[in-house]
């Protein structure tokens, strides 16, 4: 059946069709309510599948949106799907798609909105095909329970067209079940799923739970600078494995300024430890071949490895060149504050060392927007270079009235050959090291377009890391949201809000506890929110610190590993410790170690529906039911005041189980009563983490090596 059919016959539109806000609810209407005299409120259109054009990544609707300026070719897109079926003033208040006010329409938008209608049938189409074989083999009750609900139609449309839309309808479909089965978006990439080990198929009309993902941010600030770093990491990897880490967030592992530099104060991105220049032959973290070890050791692991790239600026260069140039207000970039002058800048790059190799791209003052440093007079400021097409990027983020300029020489994406080599390097590195995706350092100071493009390129030239994500480090979520929205929603950022939250609840008295997704991006935008407790920047001795009080430590890794929402990043320094710049800011691994109990309880148990009770603000709880072949689930207590218990319920399938507490803080077990209810205790300003005592996996805890320095 072709797509407008399906949509016709499901009822998503056409004449007869009830002209009311709600019509959505009624039986056999899955579409959209269209009435032209209330246009102007809230309840004009009626989009239960929240089509946000700017996306593929739809989330469940239910939603009423006045049609604003620009909102036509919505309409028309509907239009086009369903075909010409006539634009009588009957047929527009019975659910047809007609252009509100005259406008002209935008001819690309409808085509992505046609898309998105036709691809709404082909999951419609899939997902008819599955009941019906479940009908032909099931009971009675198993017949009854194949019928899906209007909100589940809803529910998994929205998941079926988060999928990326470049791929077969079957690697459609097989994903779409992976993340709805899990109320996750994060697909693994080819090899991991193989990396888990040999199971049985499941049985027939059911898809295999995939495993939970779970990000480790594999450095913090203050490792050592011993060029021992990749040697560390790639022994560590599978203890890292076992213990639920699939993939790792790893530094920037371009040649720096000096042996001791961190990536950040980046001079060669093609050298990855390769070239002897500016000091060693390796970088901070160690020698090119050891780099390759740990990419090998990953891909046999499963293991995704996702690069920290570094594009906004370069630094020691390699010789001065002269450029005219304008000092700007550092606290306003657009007001220029001098005459122009000459300044002698750092401003040239031969990697003599390296060569051609890889790239033969030298770097000139004119390829740089701007410096920090006149060697001429000895002077620090910001200096905006002059030139032909030289400007700041004016798509960057508007603190201190432009952000281009951050630090060291600026580059300058209006340039062409400094878009050429970089995107470049992308597909080279990507390739040469098995990527799964990149983070990208200081998005906000350079062009949103060409950031736009350099993805693009890499879908372009196969290279496979295209699941890009990024530190966007604003605490404001419209900021988020906005970027979001002007990046399509096809990548994520860090919440940085629930941070913020962290660390107001944990250092307030008896703070609400069931404020601490309020205002985040997890909340917001929960398939494109990575959840985080503490980062390179915010750890203790870094510009951006933020504490979180130690213990709150646990319990915000609870939040961020144990439920549905977000894509959780571990911290390094909360498994390993950090060593900090001075000894006041030395640690032990946090949460007295538990941290990766935690995360191994997200891979074994934190699956299925999610029931919260957060009937008290200083004692709250969630239940995961698990699911049909990770059916053990998990119960989890939280208190910021004194000692407390929560009664919940785990499923009447567990009467008679004793659960206990999976970090060994609760010595009680709890047994679950035949009406499938708990009555689970909690300890003073503390968590606990429940889970049968004889479930799979139970004795795979407590046995994680933090000693990676020994």
């Amino acid at each position: 059946m072709d797509a407008q059919s399906h949509l016709m016959a499901l009822g998503w539109a056409g004449p007869g069709h009830p002209l009311h806000p709600s019509a959505y609810k009624q039986k056999g209407h899955r579409g959209l309510a269209y009435d032209p005299n209330a246009i102007h409120t809230s309840n004009g259109l009626i989009k239960p599948l929240l089509a946000s054009r700017k996306d593929n990544n739809l989330g469940l609707g239910r939603r009423a949106h006045e049609p604003q300026q620009g909102n036509d070719w919505w309409l028309k897109g509907f239009e086009k799907a369903l075909g010409d079926i006539g634009k009588s003033e009957s047929e527009r208040t019975s659910g047809v798609s007609t252009p509100v006010n005259g406008t002209d329409d935008d001819e690309s938008l409808e085509e992505k909105a046609a898309a998105e209608f036709k691809a709404v049938a082909s999951y419609f189409e899939v997902r008819e095909t599955e009941e019906e074989e479940r009908r032909k083999r099931g009971t009675a009750a198993q017949k009854q329970q194949a019928k899906t609900t209007l909100e589940e139609d809803f529910n998994h449309a929205a998941e079926y067209l988060a999928v990326r839309d470049d791929v077969s309808l079957d690697e459609r479909r097989r994903a779409f079940f992976a993340r709805v089965s899990t109320g996750r978006h994060w697909q693994r990439y080819p090899g991991q799923d193989e990396a888990d080990g040999d199971e049985p198929s499941p049985p027939e009309g059911k898809e295999r739970t995939p495993e939970n993902f779970t990000m480790l941010q594999a450095f913090e600030w203050y490792v050592p600078d011993d060029h021992k770093h990749w040697e560390r990491l790639t022994k560590a990897l599978p203890g890292l494995r076992a213990t639920g880490i699939d993939n790792l967030w790893i530094p920037p592992a371009c040649k720096a300024s000096s042996p001791s530099g961190n990536g950040y104060d980046i001079y060669d991105l093609y050298d990855l430890g390769e070239f002897d220049t500016k000091g060693s032959r390796g970088t901070k973290w160690g020698t090119k071949e050891e780099l390759l070890e740990l990419s090998r050791t990953a891909k046999k692991l499963g293991v995704g490895i996702y690069f920290d790239a570094v594009l906004n600026h370069k630094a020691a260069a390699d010789h001065t060149e002269k450029c005219r140039v304008v000092k700007v207000n550092p606290d306003n970039r657009s007001e220029t504050i001098s005459d122009v002058f000459e300044i002698e800048g750092w401003l040239g790059f031969d990697f003599e060392a390296r060569g051609d190799k890889y790239s033969s791209q030298k770097y000139h003052w004119y390829h740089f927007s701007a410096t920090d440093y006149d060697n001429a007079s000895k002077q620090t400021a910001i200096y905006k270079i002059l030139g032909d097409n030289k400007h700041f990027a004016t798509d960057v983020d508007g603190e201190k009235g432009n952000y281009d300029y951050l630090m060291f020489a600026d580059l300058d994406y209006a340039h062409p050959e400094v878009q050429e080599d970089v995107k470049n390097w992308g597909v080279w590195v990507a390739k040469e090291l098995g990527l799964k995706g990149f983070r990208f350092d200081a998005i906000k100071h350079y062009s949103e377009t060409y950031l736009r493009d350099f993805l693009h390129s890499l879908d372009q030239e196969g290279a496979a890391a295209s699941d890009g994500w990024f530190l966007f480090w604003k605490t404001s979520l419209p900021g988020l949201t906005d970027y979001l929205s002007k990046m399509d929603h096809k990548f994520s950022l860090f919440d940085a809000p629930l941070v913020e939250n962290f660390h107001r609840i944990s250092t307030g008295n008896a703070a609400d506890l069931r404020q601490v997704f309020d205002n985040t991006l997890t909340q917001a935008e929960p398939y494109n929110s990575v959840t985080l407790v503490m980062n390179h920047d915010t750890q203790p001795g870094q510009a951006l610190q933020l504490d979180v009080a130690d213990w709150f430590v646990p319990l915000a890794y609870a939040f961020i590993l144990l439920r549905q929402s977000g894509y959780p990043c571990v911290f390094y320094g909360d498994l390993y410790g950090l060593k900090g710049g001075v000894p006041d800011n030395w640690r032990p691994p946090t949460a007295q170690g538990k941290i990766p109990d935690m995360a191994l309880a997200r891979k074994l148990y934190a699956y299925g529906e999610q029931n919260d009770y957060f009937d008290n603000p200083n004692v709250i709880g969630w239940v995961r039911r698990g699911t049909w072949d990770r059916p053990d689930g998990l119960a989890v207590v939280l208190s910021n005041t004194g000692d407390s218990e929560k009664r919940m319920f785990v499923g009447e399938e567990h009467k008679g189980e004793k659960w206990t507490d999976i970090l060994g803080w609760e010595q009680r077990e709890i047994e679950i009563g035949d009406d499938g209810f708990g009555v689970f205790p909690v300890g003073s300003v503390s968590v606990r983490v429940y889970a049968d005592k004889n479930a799979k996996g139970r004795n795979l805890f407590g046995k994680f090596n933090d000693k990676i320095y020994e």
